[in-house]
């Protein structure tokens, strides 16, 4: 029986003079790393610094222009204009997206708007300004902003006012050691911060002596209070390290500037045991290369491996650009196709709600391909493997609306139509709609896009007994190759109707 109403169907007719032009791709079971269709910014998307994603799956991220500031993308790429803009005069280096919605923004800057409200802002779901936010927040420019448990949050620090932790409201967390400059151990510039899930915190960070005269580089382990945790002793690198992660076993996965590790060679990326001691069975044949300037880079453990990601242009000694994935034992894993990545830098990358890896940055083309600044990428690795299923958790289809005569979108179109006919799930695209002609025969066009659905053309003389509705007299057609198909029915009478029915 068809899932689609006559209501429904009366609409198709209204719009079939529209021809279908979507490809018929399948979202399920394509190669990892492969660039997701659903997710398309447009070629005026500025640069990103930093991004997050919020509740709603739009993505939230920074520019790397003061004047640009923040901006939201909506579920497809398109730039969310409901979103206020808000200039700075100065650079953005971190954003945070708080339990409540609202937005934290750090930096260098000074102004917000023209308005003095320095290094954090503030903004509201809309884009606006809280200013209910304090301007007094301490210290000095804020190179990395990250979340604590009870909404508190961290703001790693430079120019020697180390790391903070602020409630909230932006009031500072007398209980946590804050450090001034020339003072305490975390008194550097502090380029990477997570609290853990014993509540300890985890930083890397420069050590600053002599009035900024010399400068060594650390990975520390602090209480729940501050203070530096002596059970975690890193090996000392030689350059930034610039992000880690942390691996279900307690081992920790680091990535920066650093081409040793208490002079053993290690470049760019390292492994280390819970204790912080090196685990050598990660063992990089040569490491990575990058861009140069201002590098940055961020790791991330997922699927028992790790993805890098930052200013990389070689991954053991292979032209690979902006991110890749390592096996644990150093290696690059050949089955993440990315070609040879992208043409700038990958500033973040972050797990979807779909099981996707979104990745942002300064980028303009992956694997050769157009795309622009921000991109999904399919991991397999765990997605459910019913092909209409995976199609509406890759489309950003919420949970309970995902039903095949569900209309996710609101367009008039059920999500099992959408998908038989390859549109978009959380669109409205008429315009993908089959296409009827009358001539000697009526015809109805469309493609037939997925293996698992039956589709059936049917014919009426009317629209108001679905009973009337039948397959007599109806030629189904043949597939073409790309899986066009036209079926026709002789006129019969003043009206003769035709109508697409799918099932699976």
């Amino acid at each position: 029986m068809p899932l689609s109403s006559p209501r429904e169907f009366r609409r198709l007719f209204a719009l079939c003079s529209l021809v279908l032009v979507v490809p018929a791709a399948s979202f399920a079971q394509v190669a990892d790393g492969t660039v997701r269709s659903y997710f398309t910014p447009p070629n005026t998307t500025p640069s990103i610094r930093s991004a997050v994603m919020d509740a709603s799956g739009k993505v939230v991220a920074i520019s790397t222009s003061a004047a640009t500031g923040a901006f939201r993308l909506n579920l497809d790429g398109t730039r969310d204009t409901g979103f206020a803009t808000v200039g700075y005069n100065n650079t953005l280096n971190s954003v945070l997206i708080q339990s409540d919605g609202r937005i934290l923004v750090g930096g260098m800057f000074t102004l917000t708007n023209s308005v003095f409200r320095p290094y954090i802002t503030r903004l509201n779901t809309d884009g606006t300004v809280d200013t209910t936010f304090p301007t007094d927040i301490g210290g000095t420019g804020v190179e990395v902003l990250a979340p604590g448990s009870g909404g508190k949050f961290y703001a790693g620090k430079v120019n020697g006012y180390g790391l903070q932790r602020y409630d909230a409201n932006g009031v500072i967390d007398s209980t946590f050691l804050s450090t001034t400059i020339g003072s305490g151990e975390i008194n550097g510039k502090v380029l990477a911060v997570r609290e853990l899930a014993d509540g300890k915190v985890m930083v890397a960070h420069q050590i600053v002596t002599g009035n900024f005269a010399t400068v060594s580089q650390k990975l520390d382990r602090l209480t729940s209070t501050g203070a530096i945790d002596p059970t975690f002793t890193a090996p000392v690198p030689n350059a930034p390290v610039h992000g880690f992660d942390i691996l279900p076993d307690g081992r920790v996965a680091i990535i920066g500037e650093f081409t040793t590790l208490d002079a053993v060679s290690r470049v760019r990326v390292a492994l280390l045991q819970a204790g912080g001691s090196l685990d050598t069975s990660f063992a990089p044949s040569s490491g990575m290369t990058f861009f140069g300037g201002s590098p940055h880079f961020g790791v991330k453990f997922l699927d028992n491996r790790l993805y890098v990601h930052g200013d990389i242009t070689t991954v053991n000694g292979a032209a690979l650009k902006g991110l890749a994935r390592l096996n644990l034992d150093g290696s690059t894993d050949s089955t993440f196709a990315i070609g040879t990545g992208t043409d700038a830098k990958v500033y973040s990358l972050m797990l979807a709600a779909n099981g996707d890896l979104l990745v942002a940055g300064t980028f303009t083309t992956f694997n050769s391909q157009p795309c622009y600044r921000a991109a999904y990428l399919a991991r397999n690795d765990g997605v459910v493997t019913d092909p209409f299923a995976a199609y509406l958790i890759a489309a950003g289809v919420p949970a309970d609306r995902r039903g095949a005569s569900d209309d996710a979108d609101n367009d008039g179109i059920s999500n099992l139509m959408e998908y038989a006919l390859d549109l978009q799930p959380m669109t409205p695209d008429a315009a993908g709609l089959p296409k009827v002609d009358k001539g000697t025969l009526l015809t109805l066009t469309y493609r037939h896009a997925h293996e698992d659905v039956t589709y059936t053309v049917e014919t009426s003389p009317d629209l108001d007994s679905d009973s009337a509705w039948t397959t007599t007299g109806v030629n189904q057609g043949t597939s073409a190759p790309d899986g066009t198909t036209t079926a026709s029915v002789a006129p019969d009478g003043p009206h003769r109707f035709l109508r697409l029915s799918v099932s699976r």
